[in-house]
């Protein structure tokens, strides 16, 4: 029969090394998830709270409260098809953007929701008074479509991310071709790496 002594008692403690720290990219996506819990939670607590206590005074708020969260949350399930370039490019940066526009009939033909997004490979260069004149010459007014520019260093650290390497001969910008396509998570999905890849394959799987 058992020692009745050892019953309701806990193994003796022992030491041990705690475990590593996930890293932030990992602990993100249960933060997002986390966070939407709790905004959901919020209102699910928040909005009967107030109609309980103040009658229905508030309650013209609901309307104006869904319409805007409408768009932000229609907006965040956008896929991205970006590539960087330059305004004064003619040759490469004139085949990514046939390569575009002929992903923006694609995506229209299949009625897929994607923005395009041209990220400028020479702050100097492209300013937006520049970009904006770029974009009215090529008839790219679109409201789905953005051309940015921004600091040399993050320019360079994009480019480093997305595996896309320039640089200047004599006073021409040299640049790889690439067009990649963001996950609404921020991840790369796919990628055309070269002048004669087939477009279609960008959005293959996509509905």
């Amino acid at each position: 029969m058992a020692d009745q002594s050892s019953w309701g008692a806990l193994a003796p403690y022992k030491k041990a090394p705690l475990p590593p720290l996930p890293s932030m990219l990992k602990a993100l996506g249960p933060g997002v998830i986390f966070m939407a819990l709790a905004q959901g939670s919020g209102e699910l607590i928040w909005w009967p709270y107030i109609i309980a206590k103040y009658g229905l005074s508030f309650l013209f708020l609901l309307l104006p409260a869904c319409l805007l969260q409408f768009p932000v949350t229609y907006e965040i399930g956008r896929y991205t098809v970006l590539t960087m370039s330059t305004g004064a490019c003619r040759k490469i940066c004139s085949t990514a953007l046939r390569r575009m526009e002929e992903l923006q009939a694609i995506a229209d033909r299949r009625g897929l929701r994607v923005d395009f997004l041209v990220i400028g490979l020479d702050p100097r260069a492209d300013t937006p008074k520049a970009w904006h004149e770029y974009r009215v010459q090529r008839k790219l007014e679109r409201e789905n479509w953005h051309f940015v520019s921004g600091r040399e260093d993050r320019t360079r650290r994009v480019a480093g991310m997305l595996g896309i390497s320039y640089w200047f001969y004599d006073e021409h910008l040299l640049h790889d071709f690439k067009i990649v396509l963001i996950a609404p998570d921020g991840t790369i999905r796919r990628a055309l790496a070269w002048a004669d890849d087939r477009p279609e394959v960008l959005f293959s799987g996509l509905k």
